[in-house]
């Protein structure tokens, strides 16, 4: 499902203030991902994306993200309660433990994420992921755009464009994020 313009304009605007303070205070870190090798850990930094999430309660006080607090609180709430009764998915799990309001920021040096499915397995719960892009300026060979590849049919892409929303089954629909160069 792709929705564009899914915030007002204002509060769109407020979304990218809030995003860009957060990133010009260092608070981002770089996305990592954590893979299991020979029963070892190993930690995987992706160059030029960098992200916070919400579920951390020292975030989710930083003053500048009022916003992004209410997407994490009742008015995540309320979103979840409205996909509950739609056809996206019957099993939502409601409370804050059901949902992650998660950030990225991608600096445009080809940062990109492979194909991949979100947490096939346990105990990772996420099924559903919803994306609103904030990019006021992007423009055809920006890059950053999501392609979806469903099983047996043809892969679709998505351009990331400001105050899009995304939502697909990010458990059973193969995707990836494409490099970006600005």
């Amino acid at each position: 499902c792709i929705i564009d313009d899914f915030f007002d304009d204002g509060s769109a605007k407020q979304l990218l203030s809030e995003l860009k303070s957060l990133q010009e205070s260092k608070q981002m870190k770089p996305n990592q991902v954590r893979f299991l090798v020979k029963g070892s850990p190993l930690i995987v930094t992706k160059p030029g994306i960098f992200e916070a999430d919400l579920y951390d309660d020292t975030l989710r006080s930083f003053q500048p993200l009022e916003t992004f607090r209410q997407m994490y609180g009742d008015a995540g709430e309320n979103f979840v309660s409205a996909l509950s009764a739609s056809a996206y998915s019957d099993n939502l799990v409601h409370g804050l433990s059901g949902r992650v309001v998660k950030l990225q920021y991608n600096d445009g040096s080809g940062g990109c994420f492979p194909l991949h499915y979100d947490n096939p397995g346990k105990p990772n719960k996420r099924a559903l992921t919803c994306a609103i892009y904030l990019n006021p300026e992007w423009k055809d060979g920006d890059g950053g755009e999501l392609q979806l590849v469903p099983f047996l049919s043809r892969s679709v892409i998505i351009p990331p464009k400001m105050n899009r929303l995304v939502i697909f089954r990010s458990d059973s629909v193969l995707h990836r994020v494409l490099p970006t160069t600005k």
